[in-house]
């Protein structure tokens, strides 16, 4: 799962809306937008920011816990090609 994946899962979560969550983190939606489509990387200080404001410890926010689809497709991408 991406970095935007997770803000949408966990902004989702909380019940936050796009406007609410950049106007509690001092952005404008189109920054918001840019950070969940992951168009943009947030800084460690806007990681802690979100997980403050979405109330979701920094470690459980970052934890790898699912995979994205990419990630996925590339496992099995590597174990077709040991296949030949």
């Amino acid at each position: 799962m991406t970095i935007g994946e997770k803000i949408k899962k966990y902004r989702d979560k909380a019940g936050v809306s796009r406007e609410q969550l950049a106007d509690a983190l001092h952005e404008t939606v189109l920054t918001l937008d840019l950070l969940e489509s992951d168009r943009v990387a947030p800084t460690d200080v806007e990681i802690q920011r979100i997980c403050d404001v979405l109330s979701v410890s920094k470690e459980e926010f970052l934890r790898d816990d699912e995979p994205t689809g990419t990630a996925t497709t590339e496992a099995a991408s590597e174990q077709n090609s040991g296949e030949n």
